[in-house]
């Protein structure tokens, strides 16, 4: 969705509902939900004005089922994405970023989260999956204390018992370090250094 910033009214700003009917909203989700569509979704979004920059706040609300990176199990999440970016021109030309240059603008701890625009166009699709990306988890367990899938047998240890548990990794990659022999050390001046075969 591209949003000119001509359009966005300087007083009152624009107001955007979303829904699940966005479609270009559900192919942005989409992306992070490795292709699940998410069951329903819900958000606002205000756009304000402020001379060249827009301030874009708002939340976006979706409820999806993923899977556990411990033991595969599906996990049912509402993910709940807010959304607080200042949009800056992205100036076309070395005039026109130096004939902006001499304004003093101080910046507060909100002006950190930003983006640009390019030529007086918005593209929410970007700001909505930049703040998307940063606000899902990155692995989704389904409960704190899996205890994921048996590498030998493949069950899940979560619900069924396997034999394998107890079984030790043998053969270590190292082991073959211990068959080493070393020299014992006569003094500590004058020893030589240990002789690998």
């Amino acid at each position: 969705m591209k949003i000119r910033t001509q359009d966005i009214p300087e007083e009152l700003g624009l107001d955007l509902t979303l829904t699940e009917r966005d479609e270009w909203l559900m192919e942005t989700i989409k992306l992070h939900l490795s292709g699940c569509s998410p069951s329903s979704v819900t958000g606002q979004i205000h756009l304000d004005v402020l001379e060249d920059n827009v301030n874009v706040t708002g939340h976006l609300h979706f409820p999806f089922v993923s899977q556990c990176a411990s033991c595969g199990e599906p996990v049912n999440l509402a993910e709940d994405v807010p959304i607080n970016v200042l949009l800056v021109p992205l100036y076309n030309s070395r005039q026109e970023r130096d004939k902006h240059e001499d304004e003093e603008i101080e910046l507060t701890r909100d002006d950190l989260d930003f983006s640009f625009y390019d030529k007086g166009v918005i593209d929410m699709s970007a700001v909505v999956n930049d703040e998307i990306a940063l606000h899902l988890p990155y692995n989704v367990y389904c409960r704190p204390d899996c205890k994921g899938i048996c590498p030998t047998c493949l069950k899940n240890r979560n619900t069924e018992a396997c034999e394998c548990q107890s079984i030790e990794l043998v053969t270590s990659p190292w082991a073959k370090l211990k068959e080493i022999k070393l020299p014992a050390e006569k003094g500590r001046r004058g020893s030589k250094k240990p002789q690998l075969s």
